[in-house]
C-alpha cells in the first residue's frame, strides 16, 4: 500500500494533507495554495509579495476642511450673541461633526493591497479595506510560505 493519494485535479500527491492557515469569506490559505477572488495560486510559485496601502477615504480631506471652517466661522458668530449657550453650541457643533467624521473615516479605511509575483507575472493577491482581514490573510500567507520552505 502506498502513501500516494489522488487529488481532486486527478494528479497524484504524497504526504500529509495541507495545513489550513486561514479560511473565511472565500479566502483560503493552506500550506500548498492561496485562493481568493476565484483565483488559485500555488504557494511554491509565489514570490516578491509587497503590502500596498492606498490613499485614505475620499471624505478625509473635506471632513477636515469642514470641521475647520465650522470652528472658524461658527464660534465667532455665536460669540457675538453672548451668553453661555451660544458658546456651548459653538464648541459642540464642530466637535460633534469631528467625532462623526472620525468614526466614518476609520470604518472606511484606506485600500489595502497585497501584490506579488506568481510564476514570474505580477498579480494582485488581495485587495480590501478591512485592516483585520488584511492582517490575518497576510500573516497566514507568511506562515504558509515559511511552511513550504521547510
Amino acid at each position: 500500500m502506498s502513501c500516494r493519494r489522488r487529488s481532486s485535479s486527478g494528479t497524484t500527491t504524497g504526504g500529509p494533507p495541507p495545513l489550513v492557515f486561514y479560511r473565511r469569506n472565500g479566502i483560503v490559505v493552506t500550506s500548498r495554495h492561496f485562493s481568493a477572488g476565484g483565483y488559485r495560486y500555488d504557494i511554491a510559485d509565489l514570490a516578491d509579495m509587497v503590502r500596498v496601502r492606498g490613499p485614505r477615504h475620499t471624505a478625509a480631506l473635506p471632513g477636515i476642511v469642514i470641521a475647520a471652517a465650522e470652528a472658524l466661522f461658527v464660534v465667532p458668530l455665536f460669540a457675538l450673541r453672548g451668553g453661555l449657550l451660544p458658546w456651548l453650541l459653538a464648541v459642540a457643533v464642530p466637535l460633534a461633526f469631528w467625532v462623526i467624521w472620525t468614526v466614518h473615516v476609520r470604518r472606511c479605511s484606506a485600500q489595502l493591497d497585497l501584490v506579488g509575483r506568481y510564476r514570474g507575472r505580477p498579480v494582485m493577491l488581495l485587495s480590501t479595506r478591512d485592516d483585520m482581514v488584511f492582517g490575518q490573510v497576510t500573516r497566514a500567507l507568511q506562515r504558509a510560505i515559511e511552511e513550504a520552505e521547510r
